[in-house]
């Protein structure tokens, strides 16, 4: 799942989550006004309505309109609860969710694969590899101490490669490889595993 999708995903959480809160909040105050009112037809000792709890400052902070209008106090009347959130509502919103994240965890097999060496070699001048199409996943592998940078030139602030370590790129679209040795003295290969959806 890719950090869009889980931000997308989150978000929706969120909403999710404030509506709920807001439908428990509610709710409340609405069945005891109910009791009340039945209470009073049937004659029974009149309890005092509870009043409606107090959401906590460190609850979630997602700013979202309440879906919920709720009527005013009125006293000896039963009360009115115009259209808001449903079971139904809830349910279409859950259902949603299930479906994304069935969708966003599901793991895609690889189409193609690619073992590679690259033309040009690792030189303290620096070299780059364009791939001729996008990889989404990459083992690279130098055989000299090398730093290296994906879809972008190296910088001085670029993490240092250890030679015949690997490092493992994924989930991201790969196509122009930028690499260099990290002393003059020191020339060798980039040895390339790529994979694309």
């Amino acid at each position: 799942m890719s950090s869009v999708e889980l931000q997308t995903l989150l978000a929706k959480l969120g909403h999710l989550y404030i509506e709920l809160t807001e439908i428990e909040r509610q709710i409340l105050p609405i069945i005891s006004r109910l009791r009340s009112v039945i209470g009073e037809i049937l004659g029974a000792e009149q309890v005092r309505p509870v009043a409606t709890p107090v959401r906590a400052e460190a609850e979630v902070h997602v700013a979202a309109p309440s879906r919920l209008i709720m009527p005013a106090e009125r006293p000896r009347a039963a009360p009115e609860v115009r259209r808001g959130v449903t079971l139904d509502d809830v349910y279409a919103v859950l259902v949603e969710i299930k479906e994304e994240l069935e969708s966003g965890l599901r793991r895609r097999p690889f189409r193609d694969h690619r073992f590679v060496r690259a033309p040009n070699p690792i030189t303290y001048e620096g070299n780059s590899f364009d791939l001729g199409d996008t990889y989404h996943t990459a083992m690279i592998v130098p055989t000299v101490d090398a730093q290296i940078e994906i879809n972008r030139k190296v910088e001085p602030t670029t993490p240092e490669v250890k030679a015949f370590s690997a490092l493992n790129i994924s989930d991201t679209a790969i196509r122009t490889i930028h690499y260099k040795s990290t002393s003059p003295e020191l020339r060798g290969e980039l040895l390339l595993w790529l994979l694309k959806y």
